[in-house]
């Protein structure tokens, strides 16, 4: 396969600075690396935050993006476990702009439910495929506030791939026939006031709640779960804490965790290798959806623009995909 020497790439110059559109050298891996050719590639809401505050990054200019899909084109010395012309990491099943949707979403939510070590960043669940998964938690509740999000999309199937029930999820009313289709079982209006939403969803529940996971972890959605969330149960941020300390009182001991989901973070490598072996598997078998989409056209000259979207907020249960290779 003819690799070429150069590419356009999405420069970010300085924090807050303007992304930039320049021919770049194309890497050549090391012997334990990949390259990809990456065919699409999705827009995350972390995305602005690392432009507007300089999140994880120490060095600049920057080349942005956490989720991609593509094809082998080439491999190190050491690598045998893949070859050239392999689509990474999705079944045939699944197309390219499905798969730039799965990558550190659904990570984020298998991490903050399945993983098991004393990193802290996990609820240290049974996955549905170990031993006995899909049937240890039938008949629990759970809760996922803002199930339409990304995240919260892949936590409800999970959720449902474990066998909890109800499966409880806050979302606008506009999303609530979508998120019955990947995995809720009862749906309330994400804009009641939290003492509404606390006592409808105790009520659901039938008392508090085992295992909670805020996809969104705003500080009214924090402190909405904390006070859901039983007294020995798991709570599931997919941001810092910045549950209120008043409600941290009493005997109230929950299990707090921020989902961390990079898969290549190094405490996520040996959960990593599992997880994307069976999540394709669960691809494959179409017990598992990827995100619904919206290609961008225009290429990488179209991120500025969707990453303002996500910003203001208009982006509302589906995820923004990028072709690079349409890049004028």
């Amino acid at each position: 396969m003819s690799i070429p020497a150069k590419q356009k790439t999405l420069f970010l110059p300085a924090v807050q600075g303007v992304m930039t559109v320049q021919v770049n050298d194309v890497p050549k891996p090391g012997p334990d690396d990949l390259l990809i050719k990456i065919e699409a590639a999705a827009l995350n809401p972390v995305d602005w935050k690392i432009i507007e505050i300089g999140l994880f990054l120490d060095k600049y200019p920057a080349v942005l993006g956490l989720d991609g899909a593509g094809t082998v084109v080439a491999v190190g010395t050491n690598v045998t476990d893949f070859k050239i012309g392999d689509r990474v990491y999705l079944p045939d099943s699944v197309s390219f702009d499905e798969g730039a949707t799965i990558s550190i979403c659904a990570a984020t939510a298998g991490i903050g439910l399945y993983k098991k070590d004393d990193s802290g960043d996990s609820a240290g669940l049974t996955a549905p495929w170990e031993d006995g998964g899909r049937t240890a938690y039938a008949g629990k509740p759970a809760v996922v506030l803002g199930g339409s999000a990304s995240v919260g999309q892949y936590a409800l199937q999970f959720l449902r791939l474990s066998g909890f029930s109800p499966i409880i999820t806050t979302v606008s009313p506009r999303n609530t026939e979508f998120v019955k289709a990947v995995g809720a079982t009862h749906i309330l209006d994400r804009s009641l006031p939290a003492e509404t939403l606390q006592a409808e969803i105790t009520k659901l529940a039938g008392g508090p709640v085992e295992v909670v996971y805020d996809a969104i972890s705003t500080k009214e959605n924090q402190d909405l779960a904390y006070d859901v969330v039983s007294p020995h149960g798991s709570l599931v941020l997919v941001l810092h804490e910045v549950i209120d300390a008043a409600k941290k009182t009493g005997d109230k001991k929950p299990t707090v965790v921020f989902a961390r989901g990079g898969l290549a973070y190094p405490q996520n490598m040996h959960f990593s290798v599992g997880f994307v072996k069976e999540l394709s598997k669960l691809l494959e078998a179409g017990s598992f959806k990827p995100n619904v989409f919206e290609v961008l056209p225009g290429g990488l000259n179209a991120v500025a623009g969707g990453l303002e979207r996500l910003e203001a907020g208009t982006v509302s249960a589906r995820k923004l995909v990028i072709r690079p290779q349409e890049t004028a």
